[in-house]
């Protein structure tokens, strides 16, 4: 008798709410609404814990990816069916890693959307996203995805030499040390924060854990079978007239991880990944040196339900 996929690997009751984790979902529920999709999860005590990138690769191998598509391929029948039309799935010897949830940013009045050069498998252009910090997280994903936003979107005023962050940002003390980091770098002040609007999205997803429940809106939900993973992507609006340089806010070992940052013409040059312009280390690198990269799944499966702005 084969082992289950998930042996050896912790429970969620038995690991510490507030470390990094993600769980594996082996149930969930899907509805069909008149805008998009509606996906129901519920957290249980004995859902096996993914720590980091270790137990990530042990359950990788254990995997039925075939499982997998054939989800994709009932997930794509749902989304053609009438509302109020529900799919059950319970998989077998597959699953989805909750929670992970980000942003894609658009920048500027023409609102070109920004990206970061992943140099880890899957390498590729991908959105500013990350797994959830605690087990609070599992359930509140709006505050994922904004804390995710928070931290790795940064941006260089050289005119006025200001180093500038989204609002709200100064709560989270990874971005606070980000600013630090980038202000020895480039020997800029800190200015004033950046506004954002978010852009609606199609989709919702609730979270049930023992007698919390928590639904976020307007949201573009992303299946990833290689990654087995589920994402919670929100498109926000920077629309700030300032000549910007994308900075990387990412920090790795107490360092700036300063990844290239790419800025698309439009989804249509974000489909053939090739940047219009790319950025490192606050600076505009010249066109040939920018990277020539796919999209991360995560990148390919939002495109496929994101509508290219007026221009």
């Amino acid at each position: 008798m084969s082992a289950a996929i998930d042996e050896g690997l912790p429970r969620l009751a038995e690991v510490d709410p507030e470390q990094p984790l993600q769980v594996l979902v082996r149930e969930l529920s899907l509805e069909r609404q008149v805008a998009g999709l509606e996906l129901v999860l519920r957290i249980r005590e004995d859902d096996a814990v993914l720590r980091g990138n270790a137990d990530k690769r042990l359950l990788s191998d254990r995997l039925d990816r075939a499982e997998g598509r054939d989800f994709l391929a009932a997930l794509a029948a749902i989304g053609r069916a009438a509302p109020g039309t529900r799919l059950d799935v319970h998989f077998a010897r597959f699953g989805l890693r909750h929670a992970s949830a980000g942003v894609l940013a658009l920048l500027g009045p023409e609102q070109q959307p920004l990206l970061f050069a992943r140099d880890i498998p899957p390498a590729g252009w991908n959105v500013a996203n990350g797994g959830s910090g605690s087990r609070h997280e599992l359930l509140a994903i709006e505050e994922l995805l904004a804390r995710e936003a928070h931290e790795e979107l940064l941006f260089h005023d050289p005119k006025r030499g200001l180093l500038r962050a989204l609002e709200g940002a100064e709560l989270e003390a990874e971005t606070r040390l980000a600013l630090k980091l980038w202000k020895q770098r480039l020997g800029a002040a800190i200015g004033r924060p950046l506004a954002y609007r978010p852009r609606v999205g199609p989709d919702r997803v609730r979270v049930i854990d023992g007698d919390r429940e928590q639904v976020t809106e307007g949201i573009k939900l992303c299946f990833d079978v290689e990654g087995f993973g589920i994402e919670s992507i929100r498109l926000i609006e920077i629309a700030d007239q300032a000549a910007l340089i994308p900075l990387d806010g990412e920090i790795l070992d107490g360092r700036l991880l300063d990844r290239q940052v790419g800025l698309f013409h439009d989804f249509g040059a974000l489909r053939r990944g090739r940047p219009e312009r790319a950025f490192q280390g606050g600076r505009q690198l010249i066109t040939r040196r920018a990277a020539a990269l796919p999209l991360c799944p995560v990148t390919a499966a939002l495109l496929g339900g994101v509508e290219t702005p007026p221009r």
